[in-house]
């Protein structure tokens, strides 16, 4: 039996290979490191929803997440004519491989995609959708609180609706920062909590009543009542933006929908880190 083929994804550090796994066409990079109990919670959830997830994704949105996906690619930075290097691309909490697949399709300025996901069986399809882009794609299975690649090593770091499923996020972000090029961005696509009104309790019934319902009846009921609980988890959206400071981080940009419950931040490295940054 042949050796499958593992994706070189750019400038790995302080470590030696992960050995192929005989399933996945993916690099390992989580050897030595100890999930916390909610990494490991969602690692085995999404393992578990792996194979109806991108029905449901559509279905529960009404298409939606495809076409924010897709705002968000075309917000990506361009390449710059005096920039030696092709752009580079690190989607973190990859799942399945949509903003990779949006990246390759809208974005040919981009040549090298790295996909990042916590669960080996999103991975696994994901490899199958790229088998026969392994020279523009590479996967790598590992946590977002332990990114295993050189310091300056993206124009862009994406996360779409990855973010509050992440255990340390303030770490998370810190990693972000340092793997991003100096005038690279950072993109997270996410769902924030909406103040109380009538717009924010009919906005919550659905995530609460309706949602659970058609991800029970399709796929795991308790993973997508996780995703509810999940939102509510996370800061508002001005409290996000101050939490950025203690990752050298600013918010420059935002989109919105659903009133302010879905929102698009790009987020760059502050002025500060930039002046601080070595020459």
């Amino acid at each position: 039996m042949n050796t499958p083929h593992v994706p070189h994804a750019p400038n790995v550090r302080n470590a030696p290979p992960a050995a192929p796994r005989p399933d996945l066409a993916i690099g390992d990079s989580l050897d030595g490191t100890t999930l916390s109990t909610k990494a490991l919670a969602v690692q085995n959830m999404f393992d578990r929803i792996a194979p109806r997830y991108d029905f449901l994704n559509r279905l529960l949105s009404g298409r939606q997440d495809v076409r924010w996906r897709r705002f968000m690619c075309k917000k990506l930075p361009v390449h710059r004519a005096s920039s030696p290097h092709a752009l580079a691309l690190l989607d973190l909490a990859c799942g399945t491989g949509d903003v990779l697949q949006e990246t390759l399709r809208s974005r040919p300025d981009y040549g090298q995609l790295v996909g990042f996901d916590l669960s080996a069986q999103m991975l696994s399809k994901a490899a199958t959708r790229f088998a026969g882009q392994k020279e523009l794609v590479s996967l790598v299975h590992g946590t977002a609180t332990r990114l295993p690649f050189e310091t300056a090593s993206f124009d862009a770091v994406t996360i779409a609706f990855g973010f509050r499923n992440i255990d340390d996020r303030s770490l998370a972000l810190k990693e972000m920062a340092r793997v991003l090029r100096p005038g690279g961005r950072i993109f997270v696509l996410e769902f924030f909590p909406l103040e109380r009104s009538l717009l924010g309790l009919a906005f919550e019934f659905y995530f609460r009543r309706i949602l659970p319902l058609i991800g029970g009846i399709f796929s795991d009921r308790e993973a997508y009542q996780y995703l509810p609980d999940s939102v509510e988890s996370m800061p508002t959206y001005p409290a996000f933006c101050q939490s950025l400071v203690s990752s050298g981080l600013v918010a420059s940009r935002n989109w919105s929908w659903l009133f302010g419950g879905c929102r698009l931040v790009e987020l760059a490295h502050s002025p500060q880190m930039c002046e601080n940054a070595p020459s």
